[in-house]
């Protein structure tokens, strides 16, 4: 429907509306006028001059209606311009209500515009912050790349080093016991200690090299498990054993909890002992003289439990976090070790799709658990 027929209708209906409105009051008055005023004037005249009368009351009114339906319209299409996104300004030759919602719309239409501008500048902003930021994000991934192939580098470098070094340090150690069944009777006191001191070092260097080797193999995938039925008692005594030296030379107080009728648990033999041996040396070198370490092997839900617990000085909350990464160390004392074992024993039980973790307060001990799925 056009504008033009709209203006038309709203006409009309005014039109009739008035007369409707006007036909009965002026009725009423005809006739008092008619019977009171002027009895002589005959009623068909004068019912022909109302009608005249509502016929001009009509027409001014339509003409009024008429200026305020142009306003209305006028200020219709320039809203309409507005919505567009056209930048226009409302103006109306009416006065009154209709110059005040003029007004206001132009209040609106200003506030839009000024939204939009400031909505416009920040999307400006905000393509010119996301280019920075791709770009950015473009060096990351650059220099990521390249820290990886620096970082993959220095891992193959550490190994072959390792490799290269465990050889000949093997060669010294053997070599060493040999001068030792040689020259034993003619050892004295000194001598024989100087040569443990020496050969206590060479097994501790073996050992960072073993350790480093692990970590290289591990981190490149290249640590493969031999997952197979593992007898307990056999394995447990392999463990203690060597360890027996440690825990009497500082006095600590050792005991083993084997849950009855677990006889046999799957893994890799070699590596669980491994683990193992790493979370009980790590007591009984944090293990205060007289201490106690206990070492727990029990079956529930979730698979087999191993549980190390020491009364050292405990593990602050704050520093757990750290325990288990490469070369990390959380104790003020200098206590000789790689500070791989804790590392090793994680990627173990992780290879073994098991869980590690460690329960301690700082002055409570620490008791070093985990789980291996059976």
């Amino acid at each position: 429907m056009t504008q033009r027929s709209q203006k038309r209708g709203i006409l009309y209906k005014f039109a009739l509306s008035f007369v409707l409105m006007s036909i009965i009051p002026m009725l009423y008055l005809g006739y008092l006028i008619s019977n009171f005023v002027i009895p002589q004037v005959r009623y068909g005249i004068w019912l022909t001059v109302e009608f005249l009368i509502v016929i001009v009351l009509v027409f001014i009114g339509a003409a009024i209606v008429r200026g305020v339906l142009r306003s209305v319209v006028e200020v219709n299409e320039q809203a309409a311009k507005a919505l567009k996104g056209e930048h226009v300004e409302v103006k109306v030759k009416a006065e009154g209500e209709v110059s005040d919602l003029a007004g206001s719309l132009n209040e609106i239409i200003a506030r839009i515009k000024s939204e939009t501008s400031a909505l416009e500048k920040s999307q400006l902003e905000l393509g010119s912050a996301n280019t920075r930021l791709l770009e950015s994000y473009s060096k990351i991934q650059e220099a990521n790349e390249k820290l990886k192939k620096m970082d993959q580098m220095k891992s193959d470098f550490v190994a072959n080093v390792a490799h290269e070094l465990l050889n000949p340090l093997a060669t010294i150690r053997e070599t060493m016991e040999i001068l030792r069944t040689n020259l034993d009777p003619k050892m004295d006191a000194k001598q024989r200690e100087v040569w443990e001191i020496s050969k206590r070092n060479i097994v501790r260097l073996i050992r960072l090299v073993q350790d480093i080797l692990d970590v290289s193999r591990i981190e490149a995938g290249k640590m493969e498990l031999t997952i197979r039925p593992v007898e307990v008692a056999d394995m447990v005594e392999e463990i203690l054993i060597p360890l027996e030296i440690l825990f009497k030379k500082k006095n600590i107080v050792f005991s083993k909890k084997v849950q009855p009728g677990l006889t046999r648990i799957t893994a890799d033999r070699d590596k669980l002992i491994q683990a193992v041996t790493n979370l009980l040396m790590n007591a009984a070198k944090y293990t205060p003289d007289g201490g106690t370490v206990v070492f727990s092997l029990l079956s529930g839900k979730e698979g087999v439990l191993v549980e190390v617990r020491d009364s050292g000085p405990g593990i602050d909350v704050k520093d757990q976090e750290k325990l288990f990464s490469k070369f990390e160390r959380i104790s003020v004392d200098k206590k000789e070790g790689t500070g791989l074992g804790l590392t090793i024993t994680k990627d173990i039980v992780s290879l073994h799709k098991g869980k590690i973790w460690v329960e301690s307060e700082a002055g409570k001990g620490a008791a070093f658990k985990f789980i291996l799925p059976q």
